[in-house]
C-alpha cells in the first residue's frame, strides 16, 4: 500500500532531512518542467476539465499536528492555489502546442483510500483509454522536439 497524503503517509528520513511527498507543495510540477529547459511537457491529471481544488479541510488538523514542520504546513494551506495555478498555466502551454493534457473525461469516482480491486482496475483501463485517445497528438507534439526523455 502506498500514500502520499499528509498525516497519513509517513515522514522519511533521507541523509538527515525529514521527507514527504513532493504533492503538497507542487501537485503538477509544470513550471519546473519549463525552468529544466524541457521544450513539451506531457501533464498527467487525475481530474477531469473544469475542476477546481479548494482549500482543505483537513488544513487545521495538519496545522496541529504537523505543528513542527511549518514549511509543509504553509504548503498544505496554500496547495490549492498552486495546484490551481499549474492547471493554468499548463493549459496556457497546451494551447500553444508545447504541453498536452491527459486526463479523465469525467470526475474520477473512486475514493482517495480505494481498496476494490475491480475499482481500481477500472479506473486504470479508463486512463489508459483516454491516454490511448492522445497517442497520435503525442507524437506529433513530440516530433520537432529537441529535448525528449523517454523512459520505457
Amino acid at each position: 500500500m502506498s500514500s502520499s497524503i499528509p498525516l497519513v503517509s509517513p515522514i522519511v528520513e533521507v541523509d538527515g532531512k525529514q521527507l514527504v511527498d513532493g504533492g503538497p507543495s507542487d501537485s503538477i510540477p509544470i513550471r519546473y518542467s519549463v525552468d529544466s529547459g524541457f521544450d513539451i511537457h506531457i501533464v498527467v491529471l487525475t481530474r477531469h476539465t473544469g475542476y477546481v481544488k479548494k482549500k482543505s479541510r483537513l488544513y487545521p488538523l495538519c496545522k496541529l499536528a504537523l505543528r513542527k514542520f511549518p514549511n509543509l504546513v504553509d504548503s498544505i494551506k496554500n496547495r490549492h492555489l498552486v495546484y490551481n495555478e499549474s492547471i493554468g498555466f499548463a493549459e496556457e502551454l497546451e494551447k500553444q502546442n508545447k504541453a498536452l493534457i491527459i486526463r479523465p473525461k469525467q470526475p474520477v469516482e473512486v475514493s482517495r483510500f480505494e481498496k476494490n480491486p475491480d475499482n481500481l482496475r477500472k479506473l486504470y483501463q479508463k486512463g489508459y483509454e483516454d491516454a490511448a485517445e492522445k497517442f497520435k497528438d503525442i507524437m506529433v507534439l513530440c516530433r520537432d522536439a529537441d529535448n525528449i526523455i523517454y523512459t520505457p
